[in-house]
Parts: structure tokens; sequence; C-alpha cells
């Protein structure tokens, strides 16, 4: 026999006469959810930008990823989920326990409507999820040039955990001599992506996980370095296999 209680999101069944969990003949409480309470991702943020090519820029980033397939972006001119179309080609998680970022560039939108986006992740189990929307409205310029960065940076790096290649952006306040380079832990040079002098603006450079020889790295973990003129930082790059 049993007895239920509703508190509202979960209704609490006991059970009685229940001894083979060693309960000694006493009550036990199961909590029944229509939601996993393990949760596949934790999603810290959801956020679109515009780019200095008039196209729209969507990021989100999670701080943890368990058991999850990969992502969707839909698109709508209304706040209407359900006759919003999928925009993006499928996209990988990286199931990691660390810090991870993924990017999408919108390049089909039209100048001079509003647009949401909502992103799915899909577990590997079939089940999925949908998250926001985020309204962003996308001026009706037909030309826009690049903006100057206000500081010179090593800006994003797009997947990181990545496989097989990551996107690594970084900007220039002022004409400079920049260098970028890939180090292995121990401060040894694995790859020389740019070494030259460049114009004030935003770049982006790709690493396909291989070394000045065209050997490919090994799973790890790398530093990217920037220098230019006086400006030097270094953060962390994961390459997973």
């Amino acid at each position: 026999t049993y007895t239920t209680t509703d508190n509202g999101d979960t209704r609490t069944i006991t059970v009685t006469g229940v001894t083979d969990l060693g309960s000694s003949g006493a009550p036990i409480q199961w909590t029944i959810s229509d939601m996993d309470q393990t949760l596949p991702v934790e999603l810290s943020s959801f956020t679109g930008i515009i780019t200095p090519q008039n196209f729209i820029m969507l990021e989100w980033i999670t701080q943890s990823e368990t058991n999850v397939s990969g992502f969707y972006l839909f698109r709508n001119n209304a706040d209407n989920l359900s006759d919003a179309e999928r925009i993006n080609a499928f996209i990988q998680a990286t199931n990691t326990s660390q810090e991870a970022s993924y990017i999408f560039v919108d390049s089909e939108a039209i100048p001079g409507y509003t647009y949401y986006y909502w992103l799915q992740h899909i577990d590997l189990s079939g089940e999925f999820e949908f998250h926001g929307p985020v309204s962003i409205h996308l001026s009706n310029t037909n030309t826009v040039m690049p903006a100057i960065p206000l500081v010179t940076s090593l800006q994003s790096i797009y997947p990181n955990p990545f496989n097989p290649t990551a996107t690594i952006s970084y900007g220039l306040s002022k004409a400079a001599g920049v260098e970028l380079v890939i180090l292995n832990l121990k401060g040894q040079m694995v790859r020389r992506l740019v070494s030259e002098a460049k114009n004030a603006g935003s770049y982006r450079v790709m690493w396909d996980g291989r070394n000045d020889n065209g050997v490919a790295a090994a799973t790890g973990v790398y530093l990217v370095r920037m220098r230019a003129g006086s400006y030097k930082e270094t953060r962390k790059l994961i390459m997973l296999k």
C-alpha cells in the first residue's frame, strides 16, 4: 500500500511493508520527477552579437557536459519556437567537466529584421532540451567597416577543448609586429602560427593540431602565446581525440 503527497513540482509516494532494502520494516520514500536531477548540460551563457560584417554570431558556454551528443540552433523572426527553422549542421559536444565554448555565425540573416534564436542540446539517449530565445535586431546596413579593437588582446579560442581544429581570435588597437605560437607545457615550441607585422584590426587564425613539421600533436594541454609590441598573454588550449 502507499500514500501520496503532492508538493507542487514533485509527488512523494510512501510505500509501506518494503523490507528488502535494509529498512527493517520502516517506510521508504522515493521522489518521482519528470526531470533528471543530473543535468546533462550546465549552460552558463547563450548570447548573440552583430559582427563587423553585419552577421549574427551566437556563442554559448557550458561549465560541464555529461552524455551530450551535440547541439542544434533554431531561428525565427518571431518569438515562436514551434515554427522556427534549424539553421546549422550538427555541432558535436565535447563532454568535458571543464568550461567549453561554442560559436556559430549566421551569415544568412537578412538585415532589417529582428531574429530569435534557440539552442537545442541533444543527449546520447535522444532526449533534448531548448535554451533561449536570444533576440537580436540586425540593422539594415549594406556595408559595415570592421571595427578597430579598443585594446590589443588575445580573444576567443573556439572550440576549447577542440578536435580537430581550433580558431584563435586576436585584435590589434594599432599596427604592430605579431607573434602567435603554440607551446607545450614545457614551454617548447610546437607551432608558429603568426610572425609578421599587422595593421590595426581583428584577426583569426586556425590551428589544425599539427606541429611545424606537419605531424599531429598528441592529446593534451597546450599554451597559446601572443606577443604584440609590449603586450604579452598566454592561454591554455586543450586537444581531445
